[in-house]
């Protein structure tokens, strides 16, 4: 199989295919097992070996690269971090990826979100929403967009796009580390 590095380029450009993970357990094994490897060579230095995000070259980042432990990504907002990188900061895009190491790197990628962050949380009171619901339409639709999309009318001019919370769903935790400190070298403010 052709490894990441021999892929490696930065694009905005880049198709990106449609990726169907397996449901067969037997691919699904084999895709974790060959994704493991492949994130292990070109991804952990970065993302780290467990994903959290503190790979060796991490700190010398901004912003610094996604903690997969505590975000869950849709397969098509994966494919397009992988295959066409991610503007403003060190996430090169891999356009000539084979579709079988793609699917391998999203399967072992998706699965490193830690079992207690995709709990549900308890359900809100509606007062609680309502606020919630007023604190967004306040702060957050120029960049992110009425319905959370990603595609506020500054998403355009933002250096690195806005979070799409439709593909991109952090954890309560990480919502609130950000919202509290924001995001170093982006637009999102604390």
């Amino acid at each position: 199989s052709r490894e990441l590095q021999e892929t490696r380029t930065n694009t905005s450009a880049a198709e990106v295919p449609a990726i169907a993970l397996p449901q067969v357990p037997e691919q699904r094994a084999a895709d974790l097992k060959r994704g493991e490897g492949l994130f292990a060579t070109n991804c952990a230095s970065c993302h780290g070996p467990g994903g959290e995000g503190e790979g060796a070259s991490a700190l010398s980042q901004l912003p610094h690269p996604t903690n997969l432990k505590t975000t869950r990504f849709s397969t098509e907002a994966l494919a397009a971090a992988v295959v066409r990188g991610v503007p403003a900061t060190a996430m090169p895009g891999f356009p000539n990826l084979s579709e079988e190491d793609l699917r391998a790197v999203i399967a072992f990628s998706q699965q490193l979100l830690e079992d207690t962050a995709v709990q549900p949380p308890p359900s809100p009171s509606a007062a609680d929403l309502a606020q919630a619901r007023s604190l967004f339409a306040q702060n957050c639709p120029a960049c992110h967009g009425e319905r959370g999309a990603g595609d506020g009318p500054l998403a355009a001019t933002s250096p690195r796009p806005p979070a799409n919370f439709r593909a991109i769903q952090p954890t309560r935790s990480a919502a609130e580390r950000v919202i509290a400190e924001g995001v170093p070298s982006t637009t999102m403010l604390p």
